[in-house]
């Protein structure tokens, strides 16, 4: 497991060093008060917020953008997943109140689940009928150094990600997959390409 500074300072660097307007900024303390209000976060989830949280943060992904919401978004970003409707609507039968949808990619849910302190990070297909989320990090600290691999590894192949075929071209999941070895168990990043 992979400790929270060093983590974000790794994605820092990367986004630093790569062409994507992405923002980090601490949340302000209010904010992430306010969100405990209503949805559980786990102390790695604050400590996220407090020192880096995403303000701006689309970043390329296999198909299309990776969105991260940042926190005054949080509550909102859980319409369709967690309830119904309008931010507190009714919750949905099927989802994990302990299940936090942080981000997404192409309508997929991104979940930290809160039941655990490390706050391991899920991704769903939407429009399966059921949420079926598949682990792709075990930590929170861990998806961050998974998006500064992707960020690094997408620069390096300066954005051409994709075959004649509109596959993600082996070469660069090799790069991709190299950056993690020892970070990223096999099996979430077989999780991980389940998804492209």
């Amino acid at each position: 497991m992979s400790d929270l500074k060093s983590s974000i300072a790794a994605l820092q660097a990367a986004i630093e060093k790569s062409s994507q307007p992405i923002t980090l900024q601490p949340a302000d303390e209010a904010e992430i008060k306010r969100i405990q209000d209503t949805l559980p976060l786990t102390d790695v989830m604050c400590d996220w917020y407090s020192q880096a949280a995403p303000c701006e943060f689309e970043m390329p992904w296999a198909v299309e953008m990776l969105i991260l919401f940042a926190p005054a978004d949080l509550l909102e970003g859980q319409a369709g997943y967690r309830w119904l409707g309008q931010t507190g609507g009714d919750v949905i039968e099927d989802w994990n109140p302990d299940w936090v949808v942080m981000g997404e990619c192409s309508g997929d849910p991104i979940i930290a689940d809160t039941r655990i302190s490390e706050t391991p990070i899920l991704m769903a297909m939407h429009g399966m009928g059921v949420w079926e989320p598949l682990l792709i990090a075990p930590g929170l600290s861990d998806f961050l150094l998974l998006l500064s691999a992707w960020l690094q590894s997408f620069e390096e192949f300066e954005g051409s990600i994709q075959d004649d075929n509109y596959e993600i071209r082996a070469d660069f999941l090799q790069a991709f997959q190299a950056r993690l070895k020892g970070i990223i168990p096999e099996s979430n990043l077989e999780n991980l390409l389940s998804f492209f």
